[in-house]
């Protein structure tokens, strides 16, 4: 519990040491003309009144240690003493309804006695009259309650008057002393207005990582100076401001999409900041890291925080391990690591190949780091010239729908191929991630039934069925393949069939050398489209701005270049046949073992 961000209920009407009035220097709540009129139902069981007792009734029958009503949102007004309340009238008009009757039985409870000021009524008080209307008036005299604050707020009277009168004064003290609100503290520099706006109309919600905010940052910064003397509180928000700014750095950062999934993964950046939250939190204090922030895990993280953090000392170095993770993140996002960071997290876990341990990166070196990562990667990258892979003319790199050894192989050379040549090179990896990738055949498994011939490779394909008409060994035949060269040449679809020919029947599909990586975007756009279409549709996509990784691209565009001079890729370009599916497999052979040196010998 702190002293300053959760407050007990007796602390957020009492004004003794402790309280929400003590640290402000004000004596009450104002409820601005601006407020929406008090409308909690009373009537029936799932109304908002009887749902609030029964949320009290519920935590004090399983004794929990503490049970949160959600938050406030304030702002102080030094010159008229008093505390504005933005958000959160409500539950406390509620609250101060039950000590009023508590007050009619005993007037020690009633702790909110002129403690809440709403602008619309001329002394600033209802609570009395609510008090006697709920007493003396019978409610069928309730129609002729003119005002609906009034009216709404004695019957929640009369729902409250009858289950209070069954209890005992250890409910009462565990109202008191175990439930509790989250206070948020807006700056004076804000209209209240705007806030209320923010809050209400834009449904602006107070997120886990906006409570952590206000809990860390109002601990941290010392009542008093290094000489005991008590500061005031216009100097204490002065101090909370640089480290509110501070914050706000490393919130707007890690709240990027781009930043949040290359170390979270997360779909949802919104959250970017709980995850640092968490991460850190679980580092200094041994936690189990949970990440999960739905709706329904609302205050589950704040809660943990709020059971750590007990002193200034303690906010303090929470403080400071967050920025000490932020600017590690930072470091690694920003340099040399990015690219091996980036492959360990994005490539998938094969047997025995854990996931990236994200905590292995908080405390090391970059040095350290770099050799960490460098072992990671070269895990997860499939050694060509090991029998694991090679046997078999590569049996375990083979095509099926889910292969992690054949992704991370694919990846490696469009991550590390480009960065070994240029050292400033960053893969795209939330591009990739986000594009949900899956395995291309070059050559389609299955050619589509009709193609309309590109207009870049009409004066190919043209010249090969002149060759068949030459070769035509019946006048059939050449009467039908000189109507095939007239449709092509008209730009007219024709059958995959016709042109057979073009295809090498005798290509492995599933063979790693006819294998790339696209997304499945990308993908459905080739739809078994032959070589010389997807090539033409890829280089369209990549035109318009599609992220096509390196080496998928330079396939298509066959301008790769096989090491082995006696099974070299074939001349045309246009065209992917089995001569084409050997040379990739030695290119692949060559790009693995240098890869693998060049990543073992890499330095910062």
């Amino acid at each position: 519990m702190t002293t300053e961000f959760v407050y007990s209920i007796e602390n957020i009407f009492s004004d003794g040491p402790g309280s929400v009035f003590h640290f402000t220097k004000t004596t009450m709540y104002y409820i601005g003309p601006y407020q929406r009129s008090y409308k909690w139902k009373s009537r029936n069981d799932y109304d908002q009144v009887p749902q609030l007792l029964n949320d009290i009734n519920e935590a004090f029958d399983n004794k929990l240690p503490e049970y949160f009503l959600q938050y406030i949102t304030v702002k102080a007004d030094n010159s008229n003493k008093w505390i504005e309340v933005i958000d959160g009238q409500q539950r406390l008009t509620t609250l101060a309804i039950i000590f009023y009757l508590l007050g009619q039985t005993d007037s020690k409870y009633n702790i909110a006695a002129n403690k809440l000021n709403y602008s619309r009524y001329a002394n600033g008080n209802i609570f009395d009259k609510v008090c006697d209307m709920c007493y003396n008036t019978p409610p069928d005299d309730d129609k002729a309650i003119e005002e609906q604050d009034l009216y709404y707020m004695v019957t929640a009277a009369r729902r409250i008057k009858d289950e209070i009168a069954k209890w005992g004064s250890d409910k009462i003290d565990y109202l008191l002393h175990n439930v509790k609100f989250i206070v948020n503290i807006e700056s004076n520099f804000v209209s209240s207005e705007e806030i209320f706006a923010n809050l209400n109309d834009n449904h602006v919600p107070l997120t886990d990582a906006y409570l952590i905010k206000g809990l860390l940052l109002t601990n941290a910064v010392s009542r008093t100076n290094s000489y005991g003397r008590s500061l005031e509180y216009s100097e204490i928000q002065e101090k909370r401001k640089i480290l509110g700014r501070m914050w706000d750095e490393m919130q707007t950062w890690i709240m990027q999409n781009q930043h949040c999934h290359f170390f979270f993964k997360s779909p949802n950046a919104n959250t970017g900041m709980e995850y640092l939250l968490e991460m850190a939190l679980c580092h200094k204090y041994g936690d189990t890291f949970v990440g999960d922030y739905g709706p329904d895990k609302y205050l589950n993280l704040f809660n943990r925080y709020n059971s750590k953090i007990k002193d200034t000392a303690e906010a303090i170095e929470m403080i400071a391990a967050i920025k000490h993770i932020y600017k590690k993140m930072k470091t690694i996002y920003g340099g040399i690591l990015y690219n091996l960071w980036g492959f360990i997290q994005f490539s998938v876990p094969t047997k025995n190949k854990a996931s990236l341990n994200m905590y292995a990166f908080i405390d090391k070196s970059e040095t350290e780091l770099l050799h960490y990562l460098k072992d990671e990667a070269i895990k997860r990258i499939p050694d060509l010239s090991i029998p694991e892979f090679s046997a078999n003319n590569y049996e375990k790199l083979r095509y099926k729908s889910y292969n992690p050894y054949l992704t991370n192989l694919l990846l490696s050379f469009s991550v590390f191929i480009p960065w070994k040549n240029e050292r400033e090179f960053r893969f795209r990896f939330y591009d990739y991630e986000i594009s949900d990738w899956s395995f291309e055949h070059i050559s389609p498994q299955n050619p589509k039934d009709s193609i309309t011939v590109p207009d870049y490779a009409r004066t190919f394909v043209l010249n090969h069925v002149d060759k068949q008409i030459k070769e035509g060994t019946n006048e059939s035949a050449t009467i039908e393949l000189k109507e095939l060269r007239e449709r092509i040449a008209n730009g007219e679809k024709i059958d995959t069939a016709d042109i057979e020919f073009l295809f090498d029947s005798g290509i492995d599909e599933h063979s790693l050398g006819n294998m790339a990586l696209l997304s499945r975007k990308d993908n459905s756009a080739n739809n078994n489209n032959p070589f010389m279409v997807k090539k033409l549709i890829i280089q369209k996509r990549k035109g318009l701005g599609a992220f096509i990784p390196n080496h998928t691209y330079e396939v298509f565009n066959k301008i790769l270049v096989s090491p082995d001079a006696e099974k070299p890729f074939s001349a045309e370009s246009i065209i992917w046949n089995k001569e084409d599916v050997e040379a990739h497999i030695r290119w692949m052979e060559q790009a693995n073992s240098e890869i693998i040196n060049w990543i073992n010998n890499l330095n910062i």
